[in-house]
């Protein structure tokens, strides 16, 4: 199985849900998951942000390799499931990509709960760390349904 979390420049809301999601697999000895991250408006590979990067090594979660990904079709294979962090993400793929239409949900619609995840882009640590929260809640609960 294959897992793309898709936001707007890979820098922050992905990358999170990418790294958080691994280490449950990690955790569970679960190798049957790949997990992969992009943005639907990246220019040029950037690292993770100081601040997604900081709250991750608080977890042992290294995310220094880290490089955004601009998001294309070619990443999903047929079994690929595309989880946005927001319904504008979401939109933007199915307006350039219908025939993802089946593989492409918004990680909230996903698992049943929540809203759109907010761009913490700019804001400060404790901006960075209810944005984690929000995006932990949301993957622990898709790891139970996976």
């Amino acid at each position: 199985m294959k897992i793309i979390f898709v936001c707007t420049g890979n820098t922050c809301r992905s990358p999170m849900a990418k790294f958080l999601l691994e280490s449950l697999i990690k955790q569970n000895n679960n190798s049957d998951i790949e997990v992969l991250s992009a943005g639907i408006s990246v220019y040029s590979p950037l690292p993770i942000s100081k601040h997604a990067h900081a709250l991750l090594s608080e977890r042992n979660i290294d995310a220094s390799l880290h490089r955004s990904t601009l998001f294309s079709p070619d990443l999903a294979d047929d079994n690929a499931l595309i989880l946005t962090m927001s319904l504008s993400h979401k939109e933007a793929i199915l307006t350039n990509y219908p025939f993802l239409s089946s593989q492409v949900h918004a990680l909230f619609e996903y698992v049943g709960e929540g809203n759109s995840i907010t761009d913490p882009y700019g804001g400060s640590l404790d901006t960075y760390r209810i944005c984690m929260s929000e995006i932990e809640k949301l993957v622990n609960k898709l790891y139970l349904q996976i």
